[in-house]
């Protein structure tokens, strides 16, 4: 996984809560949850 931050705009702070979220994230598996795998009617 790529990020791409721009340094202007954000601080070391936004890198480390996304990287916090990520990591929880991947810990409880909550990508892997049914309703993320459900697909959705392309139209």
């Amino acid at each position: 996984m790529r990020f791409g931050f721009a340094p202007l705009y954000n601080s070391h702070l936004d890198a480390w809560s996304a990287a916090t979220a990520l990591s929880q994230i991947l810990a409880t598996r909550a990508w892997d949850k049914g309703h993320f795998r459900q697909r959705q009617t392309v139209t």
